[in-house]
C-alpha cells in the first residue's frame, strides 16, 4: 500500500518496486545456501507455458489508440462476468492491491527481466511474495449490468512496456 500510494504511475511503481527489492536483499543478514541435493517444497514457475490472463475477445491491442484517445501500452481484453483471470506465466507477485485509475492490479515478476501487469480486477486472489504457476488464479472480474467486464493486461520488459505480441504470437 504504501508504495502504491507514493507512485504517481506504473512505472513509479515499478522502480519503486525494484528499489524495494533491493533493500531487502542488501539488508539481509543471512545467506542461506541450499545442500546440493535439496529439492523445494514449491516448485518454481514453469518455463515456456504461457496464456493471456482470461479467454475473451481483445478490444484494444499494443498501439492502438484506447478509450481515453492515448496509445495503448497493452491489452484491453473483453471477459465474461465471473471470469476467472490467471498469471500469464509463471513468476512471483510483487504487488497485488488497489492502484490509482488502474482499479486493483496484480504485477507479477518472470524471468529474465520481464513484468505481467493486469488491471481492473475485481477481486485479487493472490499475496504479494506468493510464486506462481501459468494459469494459476490470481482474481476475478465481474464487470455491471451496462458494461461487459475488461481486464487490461501489460508485459514489461526492464520495466518498460512492450508488445505482448513478443511472448503471445500464436495467441493475439
Amino acid at each position: 500500500k504504501k508504495l502504491a500510494k507514493e507512485a504517481k504511475s506504473v512505472q513509479e511503481l515499478m522502480n519503486n518496486i525494484n528499489k524495494a527489492k533491493l533493500n531487502r536483499a542488501n539488508n539481509s543478514t543471512a545467506r542461506l545456501t541450499a545442500p546440493q541435493n535439496f529439492t523445494p517444497l514449491i516448485p518454481m514457475p514453469k518455463r515456456g507455458v504461457k496464456q493471456l490472463p482470461i479467454m475473451g475477445a481483445i478490444k484494444v491491442k499494443f498501439g492502438e489508440i484506447d478509450h481515453l484517445g492515448a496509445k495503448s501500452r497493452g491489452l484491453t481484453i473483453e471477459g465474461r462476468p465471473g471470469s476467472l483471470v490467471v498469471a500469464p506465466m509463471g513468476g512471483i507477485v510483487r504487488f497485488a492491491g488497489f492502484f490509482k485509475h488502474h482499479g486493483n492490479i496484480v504485477i507479477n515478476e518472470h524471468e529474465n527481466g520481464y513484468h505481467s501487469l493486469v488491471a481492473e480486477l475485481d477481486k485479487i486472489d493472490t499475496l504479494v511474495g506468493q510464486t506462481l504457476v501459468s494459469g494459476e488464479p490470481i482474481g476475478r472480474i465481474q464487470g455491471s449490468t451496462y458494461e461487459p467486464p475488461i481486464i487490461y493486461y501489460e508485459l514489461r520488459y526492464k520495466g518498460q512496456p512492450i508488445n505482448p505480441n513478443k511472448k503471445f504470437s500464436d495467441l493475439i
